[in-house]
């Protein structure tokens, strides 16, 4: 993981999986990362999603998520899963 120009390390836990459906995972600090899985045609519809309702941190994690460089990280992000699934 990458935040700015400090690399750091994530402990994940996976606490939903349907495949070909749904993967949610908590990190550390009581929020879950999400992504959909939707067929369309010639692939799959890929939607992003967080939940920090539990967290202490949602106010922040809600700034962070806003910011513009996020977006950009989200789709770099898809897009390296759309290359190990092309591949």
């Amino acid at each position: 993981m990458k935040m700015g120009a400090n690399y750091y390390k994530s402990l994940n836990t996976v606490t939903e999986f349907v495949e070909g459906e749904r993967i949610a995972w908590e990190p550390k600090g009581n929020y879950v990362w999400r992504y959909h899985l939707a067929p369309v045609t010639g692939g799959t519809l890929i939607t992003e999603g967080w939940d920090a309702r539990r967290s202490p941190r949602r106010f922040m994690m809600a700034f962070l998520v806003s910011l513009p460089g996020t977006r950009k990280q989200i789709v770099a992000t898809l897009e390296r899963l759309a290359q190990q699934f092309n591949a």
